[in-house]
């Protein structure tokens, strides 16, 4: 999903969207970091096919959960300061994302739908 087109929300649609989107974006790159951690082939990227890819993707998920179930110890931090100095090289993926395929059509339909309501 999308950013408002502004940084500040007029509607309580728009900042009942914000405050979600916040929450969920917080929690989906806190489980990637630890995943990066666990399994270091999502440093870089998976270079797959998009099969491929995903079986990997759950592949590692049920791998994480088992982990988690049976108190495995989080992987070390150490590993985070090497995918930043690893990754610097690397192009940011939201500068490559071409304006035009930006979704802020789906966006603003569950904005109204989801939101709006509330």
């Amino acid at each position: 999903m999308t950013d408002l087109p502004t940084a500040n929300p007029t509607t309580k649609a728009e900042r009942l969207y914000c405050e979600s989107r916040i929450r969920t974006r917080n929690m989906v790159e806190r489980t990637f970091g630890v995943w990066k951690r666990r399994f270091h082939v999502f440093i870089f990227g998976l270079r797959l096919k998009m099969e491929t890819s995903m079986a990997v993707i759950q592949s590692c998920a049920i791998l994480h959960n088992n982990a988690r179930l049976a108190n495995d110890p989080q992987p070390p931090d150490e590993v985070e300061n090497i995918t930043q100095l690893l990754t610097n090289e690397l192009v940011d993926i939201e500068d490559a994302i071409q304006p035009e395929h930006n979704n802020y059509g789906l966006r603003n339909a569950l904005l109204a739908e989801h939101f709006g309501p509330m």
